[in-house]
């Protein structure tokens, strides 16, 4: 048992620094479904998930179905027992959040509720987007563990002994196999994560990302993601907050007082939040309402390697009401480090970015996608 647990937490360490390279493997097992101008980042997508152009946010219509079925797959079928490693001499783990709350917990770890996606509907007159609900668990229990899956298999030694992406390929992939299609909403509970795009606009548009770390989050670590980024959740169980905080602008808004501002109370236990007189939330309703903040929908990606969604969006930002908002973000958070708070929003930087592989796939969409519609995103209404 001891030997099985070691062998698993071996393959979750390394599963970290060659998270890139493996979504880069991961991509190719479905050459039908990348994003266009993203090829080799590790992200792809759906029939008609990305639109044509940049949708405003106002007319992107959300529904909430808290009677949505169960999904088919939800990580503890025999398929994925070769990713949950022995809890006794006579038994495996029965999932593998489980694993990971033993024996390789990050700092941030709860199960909290979260918005499922299940539809996006394209046939109606404003582009719709159907969620259920689900635990974060639920995401650990099938995305982590089909990670896992892919570095257990494509990690390969040289001949000089150095650990590498091997070329990709079904072949043992057995738990990605029961997946099967990532694009059937139904089959398996999909979190709804939101990112986030942030462009200071102005003569010269700057850009902000982030640094997460591996020892405080469970997935992504080690990469520069957007920011802000979170998943799609109300900030507490009560069903107020629920109702209220269904709405991507809203979960933004906690996301950039949280990421960029120190916020740290919205964990899922408060009471409703009073969007409209609490700070920085009015300031950020007024610019909106102003136009000083532009707020658009990319479209929906999935992550190859751990087929987590991801709904892009983009803030395009004034500069004086950036300052004014944000004059005193922070340099680090509870997820991470923020480097560098105005990378230039440019071809060279975005070239070099890619370049450096640093890039979460997720943040390489929305950075090519922004850039793809950069004109129609920077011009002012």
């Amino acid at each position: 048992m001891d030997k099985d647990q070691q062998d698993w937490k071996d393959t979750r360490a390394v599963l970290g620094t060659f998270r890139r390279g493996l979504a880069l493997a991961a991509e190719r097992l479905y050459p039908d479904s990348t994003v266009p101008s993203s090829e080799g980042s590790g992200v792809i997508t759906g029939p008609d998930w990305l639109p044509s152009v940049p949708v405003p946010l106002s007319e992107l219509e959300l529904e909430l179905d808290t009677d949505s079925a169960v999904p088919a797959v939800d990580g503890s079928e025999r398929q994925s027992a070769g990713v949950r490693p022995l809890a006794s001499a006579e038994q495996r783990y029965h999932r593998y959040s489980h694993a990971v709350r033993d024996l390789a917990a990050p700092r941030l770890f709860e199960n909290r509720l979260c918005f499922r996606l299940t539809a996006l509907d394209r046939s109606h007159p404003n582009l719709r987007l159907q969620f259920g609900t689900m635990g974060f668990f639920d995401s650990i229990d099938t995305n982590e563990a089909l990670a896992h899956e892919m570095a257990a298999h494509h990690l390969v030694r040289d001949g000089h002994g150095d650990l590498g992406v091997g070329r990709a390929s079904w072949r043992r992939l057995t738990f990605r196999k029961h997946v099967g299609d990532p694009f059937d909403l139904a089959r398996r509970p999909l979190l709804g994560a939101i990112g986030t795009l942030t462009i200071r606009a102005g003569e010269s548009p700057s850009m902000v990302l982030h640094q997460r770390d591996g020892g405080r989050v469970v997935g992504g670590g080690g990469m520069a993601h957007l920011l802000p980024a979170g998943i799609f959740q109300p900030s507490s169980v009560i069903p107020d907050a629920v109702r209220n905080d269904f709405s991507i602008w809203r979960n933004m808004q906690r996301e950039f007082a949280e990421e960029l501002l120190g916020h740290v109370e919205y964990d899922g236990s408060g009471r409703p939040i009073d969007y409209e007189n609490r700070e920085p939330f009015a300031g950020m309703d007024r610019a909106r309402g102003g136009g000083r903040i532009r707020v658009y929908y990319l479209g929906g990606t999935l992550d190859a390697l751990t087929l987590s969604g991801d709904i892009l969006t983009v803030a395009v930002i004034e500069p004086d009401t950036y300052d004014e908002l944000f004059g005193a973000a922070v340099t680090t958070n509870d997820e991470g480090r923020i480097p560098a708070r105005h990378l230039p929003f440019e071809a060279n930087t975005i070239s070099r970015l890619h370049e450096l592989g640093q890039l979460s796939p997720g943040a390489s969409a929305a950075v090519n996608l922004a850039w793809q519609h950069r004109r129609a995103l920077l011009a002012r209404s």
